[in-house]
């Protein structure tokens, strides 16, 4: 499964990219967000994983872009650095994200979010 983790620094980056590859969960990298976002188009990935921090546009009309302009149910999990991000969070799941990760968290809580989300979005698309 191809995820994309989009907006943390290298060196986490690359610890997540070790704890996922254990979980059969492959990251895909990309640098900007048209990337991310021609990834969803394409249908090449199974999740996103977004920094809030690192947005440069409203966590809300970043969801828009793929819930309604790309027409994608990819499940989308937000990260947060900081307790004053909140507001982002609560924008992002009103706007159609799936889950949320606040830091400092283990790599293993990421795993087991992507494995649920994954695990949903194949069961509701085999009930559609």
């Amino acid at each position: 499964m191809q995820i994309i983790l989009w907006g943390l620094n290298p060196i986490l980056t690359n610890c997540f990219e070790i704890r996922l590859r254990k979980h059969q969960l492959y990251l895909l990298r990309v640098n900007t967000m048209s990337e991310v976002l021609n990834r969803i188009h394409a249908r090449h990935i199974q999740a996103v994983v977004l920094n809030v921090a690192a947005l440069n546009s409203s966590v809300e009309n970043i969801i828009g872009l793929i819930r309604n302009d790309l027409k994608s149910d990819i499940p989308i999990i937000l990260m947060s650095e900081t307790d004053d991000q909140i507001n982002f969070i609560e924008e992002g799941i009103a706007a159609g994200a799936n889950d949320f990760l606040m830091f400092p968290f283990q790599p293993i809580e990421l795993v087991m979010r992507l494995r649920l989300q994954l695990y949903v979005s194949k069961t509701l698309n085999i009930n559609s």
